[in-house]
């Protein structure tokens, strides 16, 4: 069975992070910073929510809408994005 684009994208990368918060995000950018070329960021969410600033929506100071950006831009350019993992990424490699 032929893999599709995302799963050939998540089976072959050299490092995954997944989660899409402030932490995978910036390990991504941070990974790709020191060298590393096949970064893939798994996260199924189609929109960012920045949560430090939930504080700010709980003393009315800030709106859920005004934390929330597409997950697009915010991903780092070189990294590959995944919705999904792939099945066949979570079999133990021995290579």
């Amino acid at each position: 069975m032929p893999l599709s684009p995302q799963d050939a994208l998540v089976d072959t990368a050299e490092v995954l992070v997944v989660g899409g918060g402030d932490a995978g995000i910036s390990s991504a950018a941070r990974l790709l910073r020191d060298g590393w070329h096949d970064v893939v960021l798994v996260e199924p969410s189609p929109v960012h929510r920045y949560r430090p600033l939930l504080k700010d929506v709980g003393a009315g100071e800030a709106s859920m809408r005004s934390l929330e950006r597409p997950m697009g831009p915010v991903v780092p350019t070189a990294a590959g994005r995944s919705r999904t993992p792939s099945p066949r990424s979570t079999r133990r490699r021995t290579s």
